[in-house]
């Protein structure tokens, strides 16, 4: 059985912007173990379109390494909610 992740998310820096503080704080917290669980850290694209890939991506990568229940139902649920928009 895969071990299970704490995942976490940020967002790119946008605008004008250099960075994103929560970009920063998943880089700092990537690979780390709570509680024996790991943290899988994603910087995520503020643009829809590249979200919405960004998304399949990790999510492909869950369905390889063992998802559970509430994975695939939160896959289910992005997937269709941004092709939606």
């Amino acid at each position: 059985m895969a071990q299970r992740s704490i995942v976490l998310t940020g967002f790119e820096p946008y605008g004008e912007r250099d960075l994103n503080p929560s970009a920063e704080i998943v880089k700092a917290l990537q690979g780390r173990e709570f509680g024996g669980r790991r943290v899988a850290g994603h910087v995520l694209p503020v643009s829809l379109e590249r979200l919405s890939r960004h998304l399949e991506e990790i999510l492909s990568g869950a369905n390889r390494a063992g998802e559970d229940a509430a994975l695939t139902s939160l896959r289910r649920l992005l997937l269709h909610g941004l092709r939606e928009v």
